[in-house]
This record gives C-alpha cells, sequence and structure tokens, in this order.
C-alpha cells in the first residue's frame, strides 16, 4: 500500500521527491521526507489527501503521522 501512496505522492504538482528513511535501532519507526517546491505546492497536496486523495495507509499504521515543516538553512 505504501509504494502506491508514495507514487501518487511522487506524482503530485510540485513534488520534487520522496524518501522513506527506517531507524535503525526500531525499523517500526519510519520517517517520509516529502520535498516540495512550495509551502503552496504542500498545501495542495495535503488538501487532495485529506480529500479525493485519501488512502487507507492509516489503518496500517501504529498511530497518526506526525507533520513536520523544514526549511533547509545551510
Amino acid at each position: 500500500m505504501i509504494h502506491e501512496v508514495l507514487a501518487a505522492t511522487r506524482a503530485f504538482a510540485g513534488n520534487e521527491g520522496v524518501e522513506v528513511l527506517v531507524d535503525v535501532a526500531n525499523p517500526l519507526h519510519i520517517v517520509v521526507l516529502e520535498r516540495w517546491e512550495s509551502l503552496e505546492a504542500d498545501a495542495a497536496y495535503r488538501a487532495w489527501r485529506a480529500g479525493d486523495g485519501a488512502s487507507n495507509l492509516g489503518t496500517i499504521l501504529a498511530g497518526p503521522p506526525v507533520l513536520t515543516v523544514l526549511t533547509t538553512v545551510l
């Protein structure tokens, strides 16, 4: 399921890439790093996922995902 969800994420307008990072000490802790061309593109994606682009990914997660918005400074 995650492959299908991330394929749609990568295809969404403004997406510049998606990486899946796995905690070496706890392989059940996964971080999905998404890069977006702008905050507006990310917001459009989030709105799409909340509506027509909704998936069943939440049904296999241990808990709700946490969204952290980061910016590159160096």
